[in-house]
């Protein structure tokens, strides 16, 4: 898997993204911090092992 980051603005924050398998992933603690969820950590302990990078 290749680590390129691919970053784009939402909403002036910046958002990285990573291609694997052909879906972006999404970096969750900028998707945190857009939403203004202060724990990343916390927000995904939920998540599946195969939702999970």
């Amino acid at each position: 898997m290749s680590a390129d980051l691919t970053p784009f603005l939402f909403e002036d924050h910046p958002v990285r993204t990573i291609q694997q398998d052909g879906q972006p992933w999404f970096v969750a603690a900028d998707i945190c911090r857009c939403i203004g969820i202060q724990n990343p950590t916390m927000a995904v302990a939920n998540l599946d092992e195969d939702e999970e990078s």
